[in-house]
Formats: structure tokens, sequence, C-alpha cells
């Protein structure tokens, strides 16, 4: 009978802890605009079609279309691995692009 006593108490004991929330205490967390929020479609677009041919086109069946990468080399013709080597390049490529407009941008709006 103890031993039922004490697991009906470790069962319950996370309904014990029911207590009522001091409104001074609740904080709500402001949202944090990044880069990206501060985009326009436009800019996006822009940037994307700078790209070449080979890192667009992978970039837009993966990002835009939502192919796979398996998908995307039987349809393109080439390995798994160029798919997922294009994607990662064309990312590293429209973040640098990215990046330099948005210090032209803000070297614009210092001056």
């Amino acid at each position: 009978m103890v031993y039922t006593a004490i697991d009906h108490f470790r069962k319950n004991k996370k309904h014990m802890l029911n207590g009522q929330i001091d409104p001074m205490e609740m904080q709500v967390v402001a949202k944090v605009e990044n880069a990206l929020d501060k985009l326009s479609y436009d800019e996006i677009l822009k940037t994307v079609r700078q790209l070449s041919p080979a890192y667009r086109t992978v970039f837009n069946l993966f990002v835009i279309d939502g192919l796979s990468h398996e998908e995307i080399a039987n349809k393109l013709g080439i390995a798994i691995g160029t798919s997922k080597s294009n994607l990662a390049k064309a990312r590293m490529h429209l973040q640098k692009l990215l990046l330099k407009q948005n210090q032209i941008e803000y070297t614009k709006n210092a001056v």
C-alpha cells in the first residue's frame, strides 16, 4: 500500500505545481528582424538572376519547386553530388551578392 501511494504521488506530482503567473513577470519577446526580412521580393529575384545558369537551375528546382536532389539529378542528367554541390555554391554566391548589395545600400543611406 505504501508503494502504491508513492507511485500515485509521483504520477500526479506534475499536476500539483499549478500556480498563478504574475503578469509583471511575463514578458513578450520582440521579433528581431534579420537581413532577409528587409529584402524585397524583387531584390531577391534580381540577385538569383545573377547566378550562373547551372547554379540558378539547381537553386530554383530545389528551393522554389521543392524537388529533392535525386529528382534534380534525374531531371538534369547530373550526379546527386553535383546537385548538392551546385546548391551549396549557389547559396554561398547568393549570400555574397546580398551582403555586397546590403553594404552598398548601407553606405548610400549613411551619406
